[in-house]
């Protein structure tokens, strides 16, 4: 069996000043990643990102996974998760799509495992990851004080 190889701490890039910005912190149960994920559609919609985008529909499932990996993996701490977004525009061109910038932060000092093989084709789980990378620009997991982490994400809307 091969040994785990965690995420590295991950530098995150600087983005322009945010056009707006909401967080919310939740439960860490099976129904606060649920709410995670409808709380944020509902703020996209209200931030006029159309809900039959491609950006849109990336963002929603990449909260949905990391959220749905915070309460995985750090249910057990017992402390709550937040989630964070914030809309930042493209500075060199105003009519470009904006990007959003999506930071979930748990209690669980443990960073992501990146995982060689893919998993079994009947597998119900471990392909969240691979999926966050498949839709993100960017993303990375930074630790924090007191033992936290935040798995962060940006997605082009």
């Amino acid at each position: 069996m091969k040994p785990k190889t965690l995420i590295p701490d991950a530098h995150r890039p600087q983005l322009p000043p945010p056009t707006a910005t909401f967080g919310i912190v939740l439960s860490s149960t099976p129904r606060g990643a649920r709410l995670a994920r409808l709380v944020i559609a509902e703020r996209l919609a209200d931030w006029n990102v159309h809900r039959d985008s491609n950006g849109f529909n990336a963002a929603i499932l990449v909260v949905a996974e990391l959220a749905g990996n915070a309460v995985r993996h750090c249910a057990d701490a017992g402390w709550d998760f937040s989630v964070q977004v914030s809309m930042h525009p493209t500075p060199s061109d105003p009519v470009a799509p904006a990007t959003l910038r999506i930071q979930v932060t748990d209690a669980c000092p443990e960073r992501p495992v990146r995982i060689a093989p893919p998993p079994p084709q009947d597998s119900e789980s471990g392909r969240g990851l691979s999926l966050v990378i498949g839709l993100a620009v960017r993303w990375g997991c930074l630790s924090l004080d007191r033992g936290t982490k935040s798995v962060w994400a940006d997605v082009v809307l």
